[in-house]
């Protein structure tokens, strides 16, 4: 008798609490993204062989490149910078390329009149002090 009374306490308590069973199951609301996707993110549009230079002013920046491929190849992107200044991270074909140290160097198979999204972001976003990070970066076709 005395387990049956603590079930029907549990169940009064469940029923007053709005814990019922039958309720649907709905998934938790979406939030809305901080970031930009880079397909629709802005971007600066550079060549092959153009050597571009920038600057980092706040954590979390992107700067994103657009880079139509002139033929079929291997295209080669090197991102220099100062690792006193900080840390970098290289977006390239949708995929993160992080070395952790300066240079990074990566390469992606590419096709002729396919258009290439480069994107040089800040590795340490989650940072607050003061940042000033220059760089460089150059591509060539193979």
């Amino acid at each position: 008798m005395k387990n049956c009374a603590t079930v029907v306490t549990v169940l009064v308590l469940c029923a007053t609490c709005g814990c019922n069973s039958s309720r649907a199951v709905t998934a938790p609301p979406t939030m809305p993204s901080s970031t930009t996707p880079a397909s629709t993110a802005s971007a600066r549009t550079i060549n092959v062989g153009e050597e571009v230079s920038g600057t980092m002013e706040d954590h979390g920046a992107k700067d994103n490149y657009d880079l139509t491929a002139s033929s079929a190849g291997t295209l080669v992107v090197r991102l220099d910078w100062s690792m006193a200044q900080g840390r970098l991270d290289l977006w390239f074909g949708g995929r993160l390329v992080s070395q952790d140290n300066s240079p990074i160097v990566a390469r992606l198979t590419v096709e002729a009149g396919q258009q290439y999204r480069l994107s040089v972001a800040d590795a340490a976003a989650w940072d607050y002090d003061a940042f000033h990070l220059r760089y460089v970066m150059t591509t060539a076709l193979e």
